[in-house]
């Protein structure tokens, strides 16, 4: 029979504090004495105590643990950041706890509770349909790290992209190439989107190019959403040489509509 391993009431009964009082002491949030201090960490060493979460938590401790808040964990950008999120947390034993909003702003909010629920200990949130504001009043509560979005919010920490640089480069090399008439997979109702959207619009007016609205569709930011607003453009009587998704998951739904054309 395997002997019991030894419980935070043991070592709290041996060490004559409250269970709550080990657990403070092991968090080092404890404002006791040094020689009680000393009482407590020499019997969990005789004992061979070893903290679980439960105990972590006790008395406002930490979890351990990292949300994620992403909006589609299958897109290959969010496969891979989420990759390295979890190698890097698991470098410093922590465990990262994922949840996607799949652009959806009601389902990211429901995800979002669930995190917080989970008493995690930080949050980052890879892109989001959230507002700054409600972004700001969330750093209140917790750490956030904003990734995926620029935000000029000096009380918001963030790694963004250049999303209105990338649509103006994108719609600039098209027209480098010669196309003059360029349909758009636009994304949903998101800063980003947004953002390239409008870099779009400032590089096509610089250049003289009219976007016509009737090839300006909207897609899900999937390959799904893609494909059927590629439908929907090549069954526009408007032709057009050109097409841009403003991410990758719709230009690969966009490119096999145009594989089954």
């Amino acid at each position: 029979m395997s002997k019991k391993r030894p419980s935070l009431g043991l070592v709290a009964k041996l060490s004559g504090v409250s269970p709550s009082t080990v657990s403070r002491i092991l968090n080092n949030t404890a404002k006791v004495s040094d020689s009680k201090k000393e009482t407590v960490l020499r019997v969990i060493e005789e004992t061979g105590f070893r903290p679980n979460l439960a105990a972590r938590t006790l008395a406002g401790g930490r979890t351990m643990s990292i949300g994620v808040l992403t909006q589609y964990i299958d897109s290959p950008f969010y496969g891979e950041a989420i990759r390295g999120i979890e190698e890097v947390l698991a470098s410093e034993d922590y465990t990262a706890l994922f949840a996607s909003g799949r652009g959806d702003r009601e389902l990211e909010l429901e995800r979002l509770n669930m995190l917080m629920e989970r008493n995690i200990d930080g949050l980052i949130v890879l892109s989001s349909t959230l507002e700054d504001k409600e972004l700001e009043a969330l750093a209140k509560e917790l750490p956030v790290v904003l990734t995926g979005r620029a935000t000029l919010n000096q009380k918001l920490t963030s790694i963004g992209f250049d999303n209105l640089g990338g649509g103006a480069l994108a719609l600039g090399h098209l027209a480098e190439l010669g196309h003059e008439v360029i349909a758009v997979i636009d994304g949903p109702d998101d800063p980003d989107a947004k953002l390239r959207m409008d870099g779009i619009r400032a590089e096509s007016s610089q250049r003289g190019i009219d976007l016509i609205p009737e090839l300006i569709e909207v897609g899900d930011f999937n390959e799904l959403g893609g494909y059927r607003a590629m439908v929907r453009l090549l069954d526009k009587p408007t032709d057009f040489s050109a097409v841009i998704a403003l991410n990758d998951q719709m230009a690969y739904g966009a490119m096999l509509a145009l594989s089954e054309s």
